[in-house]
C-alpha cells in the first residue's frame, strides 16, 4: 500500500475525471496538465489501474455519516488529489469536489497500482518522480 500512496502522490492536485470498475479492476483517467506536460506538451491526463480493488468508497466532510460506494456517483464527484494517507489498509485520498460536495475522502482498498501516459506506455515510479521533480525545481513552477 506504501508503494501505491507513494506513486498517486505524485499526482497532487490531479483530478480523477474517469473511474470504471472492470474485473476487480479500477481504472481510472487523472487529468495533471502540469504532470503530463513534462513528457509532450500537448498531453494533459495520465491512464491508471488500480489493482484487485477490493473496496472504495468516499465519505463527504459534510456528511461523515455517508457512505457512497457507487463507482458512477464518485466518479461525478471529480474528486481531485490533495494529500494521501494510508488508514487501516486503506488508501485515503483527501479530494476537494466538482460538485455537490466541498470535498472528502476518497477510500480505495487495492493491491498496486500501474500508470500509463496518454501513448499509454506504462510509467514507473521512478519515472514520475523524474517527471514531478522535473516539474517543481524547473523555472515553469515558478512562473
Amino acid at each position: 500500500m506504501k508503494k501505491v500512496q507513494e506513486v498517486l502522490s505524485v499526482f497532487q492536485e490531479g483530478v480523477f475525471e474517469e473511474l470504471k470498475l472492470i474485473d476487480g479492476d479500477l481504472n481510472f483517467k487523472i487529468e495533471c496538465k502540469y504532470l503530463a506536460d513534462q513528457i509532450r506538451t500537448e498531453y494533459s491526463h495520465f491512464y491508471g489501474v488500480f489493482k484487485s480493488a477490493k473496496e472504495f468508497f468516499f465519505i463527504p466532510w459534510d456528511d461523515d455519516l455517508m457512505e457512497i460506494r457507487s463507482i458512477d456517483e464518485i466518479k461525478k464527484l471529480k474528486p481531485d488529489i490533495l494529500s494521501i494517507d494510508i488508514e487501516n489498509n486503506f488508501l485515503k485520498i483527501y479530494s476537494n469536489c466538482e460538485n455537490t460536495y466541498s470535498g472528502g475522502n476518497f477510500y480505495i482498498y487495492a493491491e498496486s497500482v500501474k500508470i500509463f501516459d496518454e501513448d499509454f506506455q506504462e510509467l514507473a515510479l521512478e519515472d514520475l518522480v523524474e517527471l514531478s521533480d522535473k516539474y517543481w525545481y524547473s523555472n515553469r513552477a515558478e512562473s
